[in-house]
């Protein structure tokens, strides 16, 4: 792309160069040639920089999305472990119960 742009300025100061004998022609097509170029250059630069920062926000989301699942990964095994925990006390409850029953027939 800058090598394009590069061209087509040396292109036009060539024209100049070549109408500057009293024909204002080469300088207007200059002027016109840079403005389209340096529109065109700014939105290139424009595009680039919103998709190095679109890069930059994807990478700190995907960070930010492993920690959450990280967090949750681990709270799921902690609530995994709190109700193997709770059945086993039930368990414990109910036979306890079962033999009270069964002492008392």
């Amino acid at each position: 792309m800058a090598a394009l742009i590069h061209g087509l300025l040396q292109t036009g100061g060539r024209t100049q160069s070549t109408n500057s004998a009293g024909f204002p022609c080469g300088q207007t097509t200059r002027n016109q040639v840079n403005q389209p170029l340096g529109n065109s250059l700014e939105g290139d630069i424009l595009v680039w920089r919103s998709s190095a920062q679109l890069a930059v926000y994807r990478r700190q989301a995907s960070s930010r999305l492993a920690a959450l699942e990280e967090a949750a990964e681990g709270r799921t095994a902690s609530y995994q472990r709190e109700i193997l925990h709770l059945q086993r006390l039930l368990r414990e409850r109910q036979e306890a119960e079962e033999r009270l029953l069964q002492s008392k027939r």
